[in-house]
Formats: structure tokens, sequence, C-alpha cells
């Protein structure tokens, strides 16, 4: 069975949608697929081979330049034709994927689609919201096209569904147990942040705007105010937002974007994670800090709030209320049996999200879509809405 994966950017570790379709690939090829990759980039490494690659041209996109719009081009139509797919797996509804669909289509192949990225959300931090209801329309167009849609977490099956998308099932994350677990704290590091003494708050992503990373300015605000020598601060990652942050966090650390033991050690030596992001599908980072034996402070809207629900391993606050997320990190500073309390949940819920066995449900409907054929015969059914928890939730306390 030969699968064409389209991926928007195939860079290793770049976010937790690469991450999830590196490991998704690895399972289809453990399974006995062949898998072709269409990207407009990927990490160089020295198993290169590993994966049939296609380079598919691009542009940047005019405000936020470290992602791309791919652009399709007749070589690919051509790549497609001599590599002969019997399913499409399209991850990006970017000009590129909806070529790929076309194709599927006008050659009676089926498609399926992944929701990684809640990029709809992010237009009114560009002074776009305008075009939020145009964009979602265009999506559910387009996911309505495709066989099946698979999203990471009730809350965007449930955002799907009030679009008007009509075939949503639910495809989880995982985390590399290896990579990620208590085992890797580091005395030396803590050392190195000068944290002696102090709880390490632990922010890991992008800085960007719609991270919400106002709502940590205003958590050390009040730290650095009211409590100073009870947290330090560390700042992973960087983005346009940088220079911002050094200057309204000065004692915070930052250590720029770190790879395999040195950000698995980074996070397991932190006491909190804070990640107030309310435009995220799931949060693979505060997954990862629960198999590092890390609470998290997250927004209760998005993905992160489904998974410090599940989970019991953290406190969802409302996402404008900056105090509210404060006294959160303030109460797991303080009350150490609430501490590690959330810290045992959280290790227990990781403990049951390993890739292989989360990539197994994937493979199996990919074997059972193909045998279906043509994407005109009939659909099977997808997860009920209502099994997602879809409507009026109640609002969780902030702490």
């Amino acid at each position: 069975m030969r699968v064409a994966l389209y991926a928007g950017a195939f860079k290793a570790n770049q976010d937790g949608a690469t991450r999830s379709l590196y490991q998704l690939v690895r399972s289809l090829q453990a399974d006995g697929m062949e898998v072709g990759v269409w990207s407009y980039d990927r990490t160089p490494t020295s198993g290169a081979g590993w994966v049939a690659h296609f380079t598919v041209p691009s542009l940047p996109l005019p405000l936020y330049p470290a992602y791309r719009i791919s652009l399709p081009v007749r070589e690919t139509l051509r790549q497609l034709d001599r590599f002969r797919p019997d399913l499409f797996h399209i991850a990006v509804a970017d000009m590129a994927g909806r070529a790929f669909l076309r194709y599927a289509l006008e050659h009676r192949l089926p498609a399926i689609a992944t929701y990684h990225t809640d990029f709809a959300s992010y237009l009114k931090y560009f002074r776009l919201a305008f075009l939020t209801g145009p964009s979602q329309r265009s999506l559910a167009a387009f996911f309505n096209r495709c066989r099946w849609v698979y999203v990471p977490t009730p809350s965007a099956a449930c955002d799907l569904e009030s679009w008007g998308v009509q075939n949503v099932r639910l495809w989880s994350r995982g985390v590399d147990h290896d990579q990620f677990h208590p085992g890797r704290r580091r005395r030396s590091l803590r050392r190195a942040w000068r944290a002696r003494g102090k709880k390490v708050i632990l922010f890991a992503g992008r800085f960007v705007s719609y991270k919400n990373l106002e709502a940590v300015e205003a958590v050390y605000a009040r730290f650095d105010s009211r409590l100073p020598e009870r947290a330090r601060f560390v700042m992973l990652g960087d983005g346009p937002w940088l220079k911002r942050l050094q200057r309204t966090m000065p004692q915070a650390v930052f250590p720029g974007y770190l790879h395999g033991r040195e950000l698995a050690e980074t996070f397991a030596s932190a006491d909190l994670l804070l990640f107030p992001s309310a435009t995220e599908t799931f949060g693979n980072v505060v997954l990862e800090a629960l198999a590092s034996g890390v609470p998290a402070v997250v927004s209760n809207r998005g993905g992160c709030a489904d998974i410090v629900r599940e989970s019991a391993a953290g406190i969802a606050c409302p996402t404008d209320d900056h105090e509210a997320f404060f006294q959160a990190c303030r109460r797991l500073c303080e009350h150490p049996l609430l501490h590690a309390r959330m810290r045992r949940l959280g290790l227990a819920y990781a403990s049951g999200r390993r890739w292989p066995a989360i990539n197994q449900r994937i493979i199996n409907d990919f074997r059972m879509i193909a045998a279906y054929g043509h994407p005109t015969a009939r659909r099977p059914a997808s997860l009920p809405l209502g099994e997602m928890g879809c409507g009026p939730r109640p609002q969780q306390d902030s702490i």
C-alpha cells in the first residue's frame, strides 16, 4: 500500500504537527506501507533516504515568514503519477494541499486530511479577524470533500463541527518516553539557571502573539513584585517576541531552541509548565511536560485544556484572566502535596500515550479506507460528535 503525504513543512521538531507526522511516517513504514512525503522543506540527516521525499515550491507567508505556502507545479503531478499512491494524506489545506485533493478525486482515489493547526484563530492577532469566517467556511468545504478529517482532541472536533464539517474522527498524539521522563532532571542545569531555593516555571514554544504571551509576562510581573524570590522563569524557544520578552522579563532564562537530550533535560528540570495559548489543537508540549513529571497551567480553551481535564494533572485558567494564571502557578509552587498529586497523575496519564498504540488506530483506518476504494462509495461512520463532548461546557475553575 502506498501513501502520498502532503506535509507542508517536514522539519523534525519544528513544532508539534511535524513531530506527529514524523512519528506517523515511521509507524506506517513499520506496518509495511510505502510512504512518499511532499513538502517545501525537510530536516537534512545522514539517514535522509529513510523516506521518499519530494520538494514542493513555496512562498513565505507575508505576516509570518517562518511558515510558507506551497505552490503546486506540473512536476508535482508527474511525481504523483510515478508514485501511484493508493491513499492521500493531506496535512495542510493550502494551494498544494487542494491540488493533491483534486488529483485524488480526479483519479478516483481516497483522501484523508488531518487538522493540526488552527490558522483561522491566528487571524485576529494580525488584525485580520474579518477573514475568520470565510477561512473557516473554506476549510469546512475542503474537509467535507475528504473521506475523513482527523483531529487530535475533542475540542478541535467540536470546533470543526461548528463550522459544518461532517466527517470528523479522532487521532490523538503520543509522547516519546525514551526522550521525555523524570530521570532527565539535572541539578547542574538548575544551578546554571540560578534556581536554588526557587521553583522553575517553564514556557516552551514560539515567541509569537497568538501564544498568549501577555499572560506569561503578567505572571512574571506578579511574581517579581509580590514573591520575588519564589520563581525562576525559563523561556524555551524563539520568535518575533524575543526582544520584547527579554526586556519585560529581565531575570528570565532564554536558552533558545533546544532539541533531543537538552530539550528533555530542560522539561524535566522545571517544576511546572505555564502554557496559556488558546489556539492549540492539541499541545504536545503539555503532554511532554506531564511525561517529564511536570504539571501544567494552561488556558481553558483549546486542546491543552482537554489534556488537563483528562489527566487532572494541571490547572486550566480563563484565557484573559492573568491573575488566575498567577494564582494557579503560585498554588503549585506553594503546595507540595498538590504538586506531587498532579505530578503522579500526569505521569500515569502520559504512560498510556505511546506512539505505536496511538498510530495503530489510524493505520487500521488507512487500510479500511483504501479497501472502500473510490471516495463516492459509502463512507464509514465518523465518531458521533456527542461522544466527543461537543456542546456547552461548564466553566472550569481557575485554581
